[in-house]
């Protein structure tokens, strides 16, 4: 979980106390943002995290419904529920919940119980899983890095 760098920061504390009331285990990463005062034992908070490991390991990802943390779930396969803010994560958003493979919440209007529900659907109902495993097989067969690279050396020469 993580709202980024441009993510309402504020909403994050809301966020946490539903995912820790459902009982779920609980990465947090606050950008440096937040500090989050006493968690329950089964919520990890820190600064930063090498989010594709922790994507890896997780069940879901929420984030702020931008396209670098929701593009790095999708990579490994995993659902996202996006808390958006601002034009380019209700973007990036929308087309990932348009593929199926996750749900876009709006951050100035975030309650708890759609934010419950939305929790729960993500973990419960397997297409939003099957949806983010068929993207993550279509980002596998890209090489991004390659391609810029040579998109560069193209522009450059």
């Amino acid at each position: 979980m993580t709202l980024g760098s441009s993510g309402r920061v504020e909403r994050l504390p809301l966020v946490v106390d539903v995912a820790a009331e459902l009982g779920y285990q609980v990465l947090v990463a606050t950008a440096g943002r937040s500090h989050l005062g006493s968690v329950p034992r089964h919520v990890h908070v820190a600064d930063y995290l090498p989010g594709e490991l922790a994507a890896r390991r997780a069940a879901l990802v929420v984030s702020n419904g931008g396209s670098t943390t929701g593009y790095q779930a999708l990579a490994e396969g995993r659902p996202v529920l996006g808390i958006a803010a601002n034009l380019d994560q209700h973007l990036a958003m929308t087309a990932i919940a348009g593929a199926g493979a996750g749900l876009l919440l709006r951050s100035g209007t975030l309650t708890r119980a759609p934010l419950a529900d939305a929790l729960e659907r993500l973990v419960s109902e397997p297409p939003f899983a099957l949806a983010a495993g068929r993207l993550r097989k279509e980002f596998a067969r890209w090489n991004a890095p390659a391609a810029f690279a040579s998109f560069v050396e193209e522009v450059t020469a």
